[in-house]
């Protein structure tokens, strides 16, 4: 993989195809203190995963399915960005993301039939 593939993510943000979320952070639910970056999910797995990398791909959407029940306003996106450190829960912080494509709601509607492996 090259290092854009290594930065490939997934964010659930107000981002348009396209644009940029570069000013947005995230917010610490627990804390309620804003993140200085986005908190996203890493489509590249972790090199202990011996599972198929479709299974990887299922696991970190399945993460942020519970956003979009919050708020089905909320888009799922494919982006990259620059790694920035780690939130409170040692998720990965990006900034300078830029959308790459938009997720289908069909992905994150919370239908047994759209579910990753279990």
């Amino acid at each position: 993989m090259n290092e854009w593939s290594n930065n490939l993510l997934i964010s659930m943000s107000g981002m348009q195809k396209g644009g940029t979320d570069r000013e947005r952070g995230s917010k610490d639910h627990e804390s309620g203190i804003e993140m200085l970056a986005l908190s996203v999910n890493p489509l590249s797995p972790e090199l202990c995963w011996t599972r198929p990398l479709t299974d990887w791909l299922a696991r970190q959407l399945c993460q942020f399915k519970h956003l979009f029940g919050e708020n089905p306003k909320r888009k799922g996106w494919i982006a990259h960005g620059n790694n920035a450190g780690r939130g409170p829960d040692c998720d990965p912080l990006f900034t300078q993301v830029e959308s790459a494509a938009k997720l289908s709601d069909a992905l994150l509607e919370n239908d047994p039939k759209n579910r990753g492996p279990q």
